[in-house]
């Protein structure tokens, strides 16, 4: 068993340092398509759904790029900066695909739906957001809903004895779910492949967060003994069917492109990449305000120019805070922020281990009202409410394609988890080509490791102008 598994990870490790040019997946960055959807192949009644209950008229560049190759059946690999369009194009390509039945016997005309495509996701609230947006496109269409669309995740147990019986009665066309549910089903004898057309994987690194070229031997033994849920998903999958591959994510690297191919889930990818180097949208402004017992000051780009030459780095050790991210000091301070930029549609990403209900309880006490996004996905109130007005508090794991095209604002108390988690979080702002800010606010002890990161991704924050 240890032989094998020094050659797994051997293999691991050549498999993240393949520099062969000839294995990559083809690129695709320039468009050269239609300006309609009904250009690229959507239908005639989602086109009008769109304009009607999306005011949407035309693709994105993205879009253009994306929904033609996935018509056609080809695998697609697609990265693109955050609020470009990615996840909503997928959706409308795998609407667009025709059903694919199941015949019971060869002389009989008699034909059972199944499931033609399942939509891997990162959380339950994207999910949540998908299944609105195909309602909102099939509202007019007098189509049953359940038999197109259907989420499975981990809510409560009455809601999941619901997502069974309904996926029991009517296979829908698209089946959206996390990892973790549809693994289980999987487990249970609840779900099979024989007939999957397409499967789809948005924020597939975060879904599979794979180990870093240069990750501890350690690690990666204990990645190839506890793979992730992704992981044995599509292996099942594809032991089952070899059906269509469509991933996604705004951080698509380089290690996890060979990953398909090297697994061969995918021979001849095509590779949508509309980056063309840039990781945030370039209409956002970034600032970074550091709190202390004393005072609040602004982190710059000139803060950090000369950070080398001030101290020696390996004899300096930062000052610990005693404060953490939910104390009051950094709550006056994005309540104060809220004010000063009188925010009518905000988010507040907070740390994955803080009590998001009673952090907004002490936001009442600022003067801040405010709701939990997770809690207002699961019961629906984002999709007949009008988010004017709306502050939501979130956890950081919540960040991935979530859209709500009104946020202006998105406040960071304390510092991500990664330069990545950074990434989609302040994505959650500036979509689709607007504007909009991203503040962060963090504890003093944390200034180098938030050069690092605004380093590392090439963000450059600039003063905010009610701060000395």
């Amino acid at each position: 068993m240890y032989s094998r598994l020094v050659y797994n990870i051997r293999r691991y490790r050549s498999t993240i340092s393949l520099k062969t040019e000839n294995r990559h997946p083809r690129r695709l960055e320039h468009v050269y398509a239609l300006d309609t959807f009904s250009g690229l192949g959507i239908r005639e009644p989602i086109c009008k759904a769109l304009v009607k209950n999306f005011n949407i008229t035309i693709p994105t560049q993205c879009q253009k790029a994306l929904i033609p190759p996935i018509l056609e059946g080809k695998d697609v690999l697609v990265r693109d900066i955050t609020g470009s369009g990615k996840t909503f194009g997928i959706v409308l390509a795998l609407l667009n695909k025709s059903r694919k039945q199941k015949v019971f016997a060869s002389n009989s005309p008699i034909k059972k739906p199944c499931i033609t495509n399942i939509l891997v996701v990162p959380s339950r609230e994207l999910g949540f957001q998908i299944e609105n947006w195909i309602h909102m496109l099939l509202i007019d269409s007098g189509l049953p809903l359940k038999s197109i669309i259907q989420v499975v995740a981990k809510t409560s147990q009455q809601d999941e004895n619901r997502q069974l019986d309904d996926l029991k009665n009517t296979p829908p066309h698209i089946l959206v779910g996390t990892a973790t549910r549809l693994s289980d089903l999987v487990a249970e004898g609840l779900l099979t492949f024989s007939d999957l057309k397409t499967l789809a994987l948005d924020e597939a690194d975060h879904l599979l967060r794979l180990p870093t070229k240069h990750a501890p031997l350690k690690r990666i033994q204990n990645r190839l003994i506890h793979p992730k849920p992704t992981e044995l998903l599509t292996q099942k999958i594809f032991e089952q069917s070899r059906p269509q591959l469509v991933v996604s994510s705004a951080t698509l690297n380089r290690a996890l492109r060979f990953y398909f191919k090297d697994n061969e889930y995918s021979e001849d990818p095509i590779f949508v990449d509309m980056t063309q180097g840039t990781l945030s949208p370039p209409a956002i402004e970034h600032y970074c305000l550091l709190v202390s017992s004393k005072e609040i000051k602004n982190i710059t780009s000139a803060d950090f120019s000369d950070w080398h030459n001030k101290y020696n780095i390996k004899s300096f050790e930062e000052r610990v805070q005693d404060f953490d991210d939910d104390d009051d000091r950094m709550l006056d301070s994005v309540a104060g922020a809220i004010e000063l930029e009188n925010v009518q549609s905000g988010l507040i990403f907070v740390n994955n281990k803080i009590n998001v209900p009673a952090m907004i309880e002490r936001l009442k006490q600022f003067g801040v009202t405010a709701k939990e996004l997770v809690t207002s996905f699961i019961t629906k109130e984002i999709r007949t409410e009008s988010m004017s007005g709306t502050i939501f508090v979130a956890p950081e794991y919540t960040a991935r394609g979530i859209d709500i095209s009104s946020v202006s604002h998105v406040f960071i108390l304390g510092m991500p988890s990664s330069s990545t988690e950074y990434l989609h979080m302040s994505g959650r702002t500036g979509r689709m080509g607007r504007s909009g800010k991203v503040i962060t606010i963090i504890r003093e002890g944390q200034k180098r490791s938030a050069r690092s990161m605004f380093s590392l991704l090439n963000v450059i924050p600039i003063p905010y102008p009610h701060v000395q």
